[in-house]
């Protein structure tokens, strides 16, 4: 153990020579868009809370209403495969499914729990997932986790895709194709329709995740899938 502590306590030096020790930020308070941080009031501009939502008091008032008129608890309190299960999110799987033209929809914890989630579900040893160069590390993991072949085509070169695509024809039980929509650290759009186009040419299963497209683009906000009219083209949709 002392060795353990003197080598993490070395590396940790390193990490403050070169200025990437990082350490949580005392935050005392939050209001709309300014934070109390070590006694001075900032404007924030590191929070993913991109509406407000979560300074929203008439919409905080009226969810703690709505559970105490209906009887809600704070908590599950268990898994939904244990008693943690709630008539709530059956609505909202059908409503999410019956939006996005599906058989069926699953509400995670995150998008972080759903890509590890998801390809570990669906694909393993015997299948080949093709993933772009700059998709988020959630995704990443969830290859990692399935422990299915992969290979990272350059980001956005459908071209390099396609070369891997008709590499692979033959050797694997499926493909899978994964790309974000609107990709997370840039900001830039995949295209969908050339994504669509070399799926149904190679037969390949298609995951678009819509984390930062859902709630921005398409007439009813559904995400770049629905604005580019891919929606029923797309295999599985994560948003």
């Amino acid at each position: 153990m002392q060795e353990l502590r003197e080598r993490m306590e070395r590396e940790l030096g390193e990490l403050r020579v070169v200025e990437r020790y990082r350490t949580l930020p005392p935050v005392t308070a939050r209001t709309g868009k300014y934070l109390e941080l070590g006694g001075s009031s900032l404007l924030n501009l590191s929070s993913n809370d991109y509406l407000g939502l979560g300074d929203d008091r008439e919409l905080l008032d009226g969810y703690l209403d709505e559970c105490r008129v209906r009887g809600y608890q704070m908590t599950s309190s268990s898994s939904r495969l244990l008693v943690g299960n709630h008539p709530l999110y059956g609505i909202l799987e059908d409503e999410l499914a019956s939006l996005y033209r599906r058989e069926a929809a699953m509400v995670f914890n995150s998008g972080y729990h759903a890509n590890i989630g998801i390809l570990p579900a669906l694909c393993g040893r015997h299948d080949l997932v093709l993933c772009d160069r700059l998709n988020h590390a959630s995704i990443i993991d969830g290859m990692r986790i399935a422990e299915a072949q992969s290979h990272r085509y350059r980001h956005k070169d459908y071209g390099h895709l396609e070369e891997l695509l008709d590499t692979a024809q033959g050797r694997y039980r499926q493909i899978f194709i994964i790309s974000e929509s609107v990709f997370s650290m840039d900001g830039d759009l995949a295209d969908l329709r050339r994504l669509v186009a070399l799926k149904k040419r190679y037969n390949a299963v298609l995951l678009i995740d819509e984390a930062h497209g859902a709630g921005v683009f398409g007439d009813r906000g559904l995400g770049l899938c629905e604005a580019a009219g891919m929606i029923g083209d797309i295999d599985i949709i994560v948003g």
